[in-house]
């Protein structure tokens, strides 16, 4: 949950005779420092004009309601930010409410079930449209209980709208706001409400006559298109009737190219697929999904059907745990906010090819600032053991592997606010890849190790603690000095993820259209880049290069003058 309001001198980090506390309020009030608040879920930071409090739902004093017909719960966070100084206190206060999922959608339109013990429903406002219970609203239906509200939406809505989603279409409403009354203080919670993509069919224009056999793969049919320089039917030998640069025609008999035949239902089905195998990096991941094109062509006397599409995806992982290191932790992320780490009973972490996996290393136990956290290596393996084979580098000598198309991007700890030590921590995130061998998949299951270095700030002549990192990096793997000859290293750890990454084919819709999931955009390929983005690249990486030496010779400066 997150809410802004207008900051108030002075700022967080200023350096006065004042403190800062935060004051949880409800049935467990209590009172703690700055400090102990960022440790139990509560972060603020100051952005442009305001001051910013974003609260995690399993943050120390959070109420929780539930027990309503959906399910839904709704979390709510009374609390203050309060600056205490010899002649007064400044009072920041906050009420946020967050439900999650607090849409869902049936046959003929959407409902928005919000808990509301100790609450009072005030209002909903879906894009211009202000509805009270009273008078009962007409265009809607508005069920308002002791505890919980229901607001019943229905397809015809003037304000309902089709938005375009992967294969499909999805119903939405413009922003809406609910207001509710806690306290006698009136709080505002804004959702998008959003239906599932829900996908149509695409007719597969085919032919079974005159006992051939004919079809075409498109290779537009999935996003991104496919490569079909690898396409194969059963019987590896037979080739396409027809090439052209948008697909393949096929045509031969039905009896030949490792077509079987079968009785199903009265009907005699000749069976045969089309295997467009992933394209391989160096030939140890791929980031493709195999594509697997099932040809139906079924005969009742002198009946033909038409063609059916099906793909076959593998089922995933059984649970794998690999307990990390008690000093330096290795974590997984669901997106690039980095606020709340799975736990270890997330595992597998499901992902999809190419989707992003974000990891972050950390320094656990130490509140030392003369400490730092130096990637040395990060790679994945097929198998929990780090030292296994094949393995595969995603950052090689602290820096991002350049030798991969999807290459590793670092997240500079100076984006993130909030966090108390941020030379503890290190972020970067890996586009989702599979292992495999001689073209076929190895396991969906990825396993993601670190060894990294604690460095001491107040030694920074050390070689092995600092790294310039080039436009592209060969694959190379950096050790630290043995026998702790280097004063500037306090350690050297090797940490894991508790558990694999299962990486999944994405499947193909009945519309051809590859997805991750039903909120996912379409994942395009690009089979060359631009001089001028390559330049941008590097212009970027060496404005972050100098941005990085600066602050580190500001720092030196600084503890010398300290």
């Amino acid at each position: 949950m997150e809410a802004q309001t207008v900051q108030l001198i002075p700022s967080f980090d200023s350096v006065g005779d004042g403190t800062w506390h935060v004051q949880v309020k409800g049935p467990k009030g209590f009172m703690m420092s700055l400090n102990a608040a960022q440790s139990n879920g509560y972060t603020f930071y100051t952005k442009d004009a305001f001051v910013v409090a974003r609260v995690r739902f399993n943050a120390k004093g959070i109420q929780k309601l539930a027990s309503v017909p959906g399910g839904q719960t709704l979390y709510l966070a009374d609390f203050s930010l309060e600056y205490l100084y010899p002649d007064g206190k400044i009072t920041i206060s906050f009420v946020l409410v967050c439900v999650p999922r607090a849409v869902t959608c049936g046959q003929s339109g959407m409902n928005i079930i919000l808990p509301t013990q100790n609450l009072k429903f005030q209002k909903v406002k879906i894009g211009s449209q202000v509805y009270t219970s009273r008078p009962a609203p007409t265009s809607i239906t508005l069920v308002v209980v002791s505890n919980f509200v229901r607001i019943a939406v229905p397809f015809t809505h003037p304000l309902m709208s089709n938005k375009r989603c992967p294969g499909g279409m999805m119903r939405v409403l413009p922003t809406t706001s609910i207001t509710l009354s806690y306290k006698s203080i009136k709080v505002d919670m804004m959702i998008n409400p959003t239906c599932p993509c829900q996908r149509k069919g695409q007719t597969v224009v085919s032919l079974c006559q005159n006992g051939l056999m004919s079809f075409e793969v498109n290779s537009n049919a999935t996003q991104p298109a496919l490569n079909l320089t690898s396409a194969q039917l059963l019987d590896p030998s037979c080739q396409p009737s027809v090439v052209s640069a948008t697909g393949l025609m096929y045509s031969f008999p039905l009896t030949s190219c490792g077509t079987t035949i079968k009785m199903l239902g009265g009907h005699l089905v000749y069976e045969n697929e089309v295997r467009v195998m992933p394209q391989t990096e160096l030939g140890i991941i791929t980031r493709d999904s195999e594509f697997i094109l099932t040809v139906l062509c079924y005969y009742n006397d002198t009946a033909d059907r038409s063609l059916s599409l099906t793909v076959l995806t593998n089922a995933p992982p059984a649970p794998a745990i690999n307990q990390g290191n008690l000093t330096v932790v290795l974590r997984a992320y669901p997106d690039e906010m980095f606020q709340i780490p799975y736990r270890d009973q997330d595992y597998p972490v499901v992902k999809y090819l190419r989707d992003p996996i974000y990891l972050e290393v950390q320094v656990l136990n130490r509140q030392d600032p003369n400490i730092e956290l130096v990637l040395e290596n990060c790679w994945a393996t097929a198998s929990p053991n780090p030292i296994s084979l094949p393995r595969w580098a995603v950052i090689a000598a602290g820096c991002a592997y350049g030798g991969d198309e999807y290459p590793t991007v670092m997240h500079p700890m100076s984006d993130f606010t909030g966090i108390q030590f941020p030379s503890h921590y290190k972020r970067f995130d890996v586009k989702a890849f599979a292992f495999v061998s001689s073209g076929a998949a190895l396991s969906s299951a990825v396993y993601f190790h670190c060894s990294a270095l604690i460095c001491d700030i107040a030694n920074p002549d050390s070689t092995a603690c600092a790294s310039i990192c080039p436009v592209t990096q060969p694959l190379r793997f950096r050790r630290s000095s043995s026998g702790g000859q280097d004063p500037a290293i306090l350690g050297e750890v090797v940490s894991s993820l508790p558990g694999p990454v299962a990486v999944m084919k994405k499947s193909l819709t009945k519309a051809g259209v590859i997805t991750t999931d039903s909120s996912s955009k379409p994942v395009k390929v690009q089979t060359g880049q631009p001089l001028w983005t390559t330049l941008l690249v590097v212009g970027v990486i060496l404005v972050m290069a100098t941005l990085a030496v600066a602050c580190l010779a500001f720092r030196l400066q600084r503890n010398k003058l300290l």
